[in-house]
């Protein structure tokens, strides 16, 4: 965010042929409530997203571009999370058996016991 508390664009050329801050100036002027906005439910956020300030020059309201951009975020985040756990549940667990909720036998639990430090 700038001094006076609106996001920087952090493509070089925000508008055709412009400097970052020239871009930064047209945009707050064009969307400053909303920019304000976004600054306050986002505080950690220094900079908008480069695909975000292009939906922005775009014509796209920037709650609504930062919305769809931070969607985008989530849902590749979750597809993540999903694809490790399904490749979790493949694979093999190891030879000792590390289930959870799985009763272990009471002979291998004193032998093991006697073993250890």
């Amino acid at each position: 965010m700038n001094e006076e508390g609106l996001y920087t664009c952090r493509e070089e050329t925000a508008l055709e042929g412009t400097a970052p801050e020239e871009g930064t100036a047209e945009m707050a002027a064009e969307y400053g409530d909303d920019l304000q906005k976004l600054a306050e439910e986002y505080p950690g956020e220094e900079e908008l997203p480069e695909e975000v300030a292009a939906a922005i020059l775009e014509g796209e309201a920037p709650s609504a571009a930062y919305l769809k951009y931070e969607n985008r975020m989530l849902k590749a985040m979750i597809a993540g999370e999903v694809r490790d756990r399904e490749n979790r549940e493949r694979a093999f667990g190891s030879a000792l058996g590390s289930a959870e909720g799985e009763e272990r036998d009471p002979f291998l639990s004193g032998f093991d016991a006697a073993f250890k430090d």
